[in-house]
């Protein structure tokens, strides 16, 4: 059996409870260096304390504390590195088994977690390790990521230096290969986890360690967050609470092994995603990275069921995700997989046959949008055309776009069902997942295929999809004896396909943690979203949205896309569905809109502090300039001369509504929706700023 810890206390809890520490100046600095790391797990019972003895040192008592040097306080990020590495070491500590307990496994996993933990620091405080023992920190240094992708082999002289932290006694005999597999799989921080099992949009940049979104792997409390259309950084609750998932994972897998704990958790996080949707409990849902990575999925699928050609009708062409059309026709859609294969971007994955793809975009050639009836036409003909060639069309349907839009309409939709039937298979794209419960299931019930994501209205970690599957379909494909295309082998791993699926058995035997941990991220927020009263829920959503919608239309230098935004329809107008819940606006300085280019310039500085930026050193900056504010990131478009230019996005994200419920206090509800709308206004000033010093 492992060590059972009764009570889980905060990093800062249990310096104030340790009365030895030398000072309360000591404890307030040691108070600070804490505050500076969203990423560093809560610890169990285990007491932080500094140290006059070794002043340039750190020690772990094993169960008990942790000891930091008083003089290793003077740099905070060597002292964040020696508690990451003594956090590390005493989670596992406690969650061994004590009849097989090996405390070589402990020294690996700290050391492993620290290297990555150090990878993920900014490139300026990289040097914090030359605080730390040389001979520790070499040792530390041989887990980084940029060494062998198998663990380092260390002998008994390196074990000799890390013993120095914390004087157990080691074993004499080989390691257990299965401790070594856990290891593997779940030595990593929960913040390089999330980076794990993606593509390259998920690596951050070495200076503002952001990624292609925008946002970090790891909480980003300072920034002002209205980019749920794009990408979220990760809630300190979400992260909190995946944090503990991975202790429990390694407590687990320590004592059952990798592959049953494993297999245990992707069975219980579809069914926590099925619990929180309130899906159907005999549909099926198969996990992938992204929601393009689910169309390629969806296009093996299809190739592997019907036997004519495949004709994809992708509407909202213009507004779905870039890769989208090349993952439909069967083509590699970025240079790397998210299981790291490398590949070529537009090349032909193999065992893929030719398919077609018809996009019906939503705007004109000048830009403009078409009216309902102009798309619902095209997408007519698209059918009909596709069945009088004898091809299989499959009708991917948006709810909603990037830029909040859906088509075709809903009185269509009924008239294609009428009309063919089980002759057309019907794909809603719901990635942003901005809708209700009972609009979900209204879909599923009518046999339509769904595909979510748990990172853009719920605002999990980017790199979330999955397919949704009505109990119809999933028992006919479960009797077709065929295989998924074999290049999809380099994509998806035969544990997302259902086991009584033949279609699946081709694919590799392996797990994609980084995409479970991500999910179980987003499954955090979607449980406290739906925890906050449905009444509070509409209300908050009106009041935010509303006022969004105002500011941006008052502000003479933004200029909403399509002029005035609507007002949602009466019948149904409390859904979210129904509602505005993304703005998209065009800049204008003077009297012309900025173009792409600048527009891209400018929502990158939004998103920093610009107290020590270059190209505003000799200002003086206010309160607003120096605030990060995160918005929806640049969608290219014409704008109202036929020019190309850019709008920017805010979005109402889940998080406005489940954080200003969390106290559970309906008049500090309301308060705290106030305060994220104030939020809304700094960042329209911070635009303005912006503006003025172009």
């Amino acid at each position: 059996m492992a060590r059972r810890i009764v009570e889980s206390d905060s990093l800062a809890e249990s310096i104030f409870q340790e009365q030895n520490v030398e000072s309360l100046e000591e404890r307030i600095q040691l108070i600070r260096i804490l505050s500076r790391s969203s990423t560093l797990p809560k610890i169990e019972n285990i007491l932080i304390r500094s140290m006059m003895s070794r002043p340039n040192g750190f020690y772990i008592l094993p169960g008990h504390s942790i000891n930091i040097g008083s003089q290793l306080l003077s740099n905070s990020v060597a002292t964040l590195l020696c508690l990451r590495y003594g956090i590390e070491w005493q989670i596992w500590y406690h969650r061994m088994p004590v009849d097989r307990f090996d405390v070589r496994i402990c020294d690996m996993a700290a050391c492993r977690v620290t290297a990555r933990f150090y990878e993920l620091i900014p490139q300026e405080d990289k040097e914090a390790i030359d605080y730390i023992s040389t001979d520790i920190a070499d040792v530390i240094r041989r887990f980084s990521s940029d060494a062998e992708e198998d663990l380092p082999v260390l002998d008994q002289a390196d074990f000799d230096i890390l013993g120095e932290l914390h004087n157990q006694n080691y074993e004499q005999t080989p390691m257990d290969p299965g401790y070594l597999e856990v290891l593997r799989e779940l030595a990593h921080p929960t913040e390089a986890l999330f980076m794990l099992g993606g593509d390259l949009r998920l690596n951050i940049d070495p200076i503002q360690l952001l990624n292609k979104y925008g946002c970090r792997p790891f909480p980003r409390p300072e920034a002002l967050t209205f980019a749920s259309s794009t990408a979220t950084s990760v809630s300190n609750v979400a992260f909190s609470r995946t944090e503990l998932k991975r202790q429990f994972l390694i407590e687990s897998a320590l004592e059952h092994g990798v592959s049953e704990t494993m297999f245990k958790f992707a069975g219980h996080l579809k069914k926590k995603i099925k619990k929180a949707l309130t899906l159907p409990e005999d549909t099926t849902l198969i996990l992938a990275p992204s929601g393009t990575d689910i169309a390629l999925h969806l296009a093996g699928i299809c190739q592997s069921i019907f036997s004519q050609k495949i004709c994809h009708i992708l509407v909202a062409s213009d507004e779905t995700g870039s890769g989208v059309p090349l993952a439909l026709s069967g083509r590699h859609f970025s240079d790397r997989t998210a299981l790291h294969y490398k590949v070529q971007r537009g090349e032909p994955i193999e065992g893929f046959e030719p398919a077609e793809v018809v996009p019906i975009p939503l705007r004109d050639e000048c830009g403009w949008l078409k009216p309902h009836q102009q798309v619902d036409e095209e997408v007519e003909k698209a059918i009909v055309r596709a069945l009088e060639i004898g091809c299989q069309p499959v009708l991917h349907i948006m709810d909603q776009s990037k830029l909040g839009y859906s088509a075709p309409s809903h009185d269509y939709l009924a008239r294609i069902d009428a009309a063919y039937g089980d002759r057309v298979l019907k794909m809603v794209d719901n990635s942003q997942l901005r809708m209700d419960q009972e609009n979900i299931r209204s879909y599923i019930r009518r046999n339509y295929l769904m595909t979510i994501t748990g990172s853009k209205y719920f605002t999990g970690p980017p790199f979330s999809g999955a397919l949704i599957i009505p109990r119809k379909y999933s028992l006919q494909w479960a009797a077709v004896n065929n295989t998924l295309p074999v290049g999809l082998e380099q994509y998806n791993c035969k544990n997302e396909c259902p086991p009584q699926w033949e279609l699946g058995s081709n694919l590799p035997e392996r797990l994609n943690l980084g995409l479970y941990m991500r999910w179980y991220s987003a499954v955090v927020e979607i449980e406290r979203y739906f925890a906050t009263p449905i009444s509070l829920r509409y209300l908050g959503i009106e009041m935010f949205c509303n006022h969004v919608a105002k500011v941006i239309e008052q502000a003479p230098f933004l200029v909403p896309l399509e002029g005035k935004y609507e007002s949602p329809p009466r019948k149904g107008h409390h859904l979210l569905k129904n509602r505005r819940t993304i703005f998209p606006f065009f800049v204008r300085k003077g009297n012309r809109v900025l173009d792409f280019e600048e527009v891209t310039r400018l929502y990158r500085l939004l998103n920093e502090d610009l107290a020590d930026h270059p190209d505003f050193t000799r200002m003086e900056l206010d309160r607003i300039a120096s605030q990060p504010c995160h918005i929806g990131q640049p969608v290219k478009i014409l704008d109202d001369q036929g020019n190309f230019s850019g709008v920017v996005r805010i979005s109402l994200g889940a998080r406005v509504i489940s954080e200003s419920w969390k106290d559970q206090d309906v008049s500090i509800y309301f308060q705290k929706i106030e305060e994220q709308m104030n939020q809304v206004d700094i960042i329209i000033r911070k635009i303005e700023f912006l503006l003025d010093f172009f």
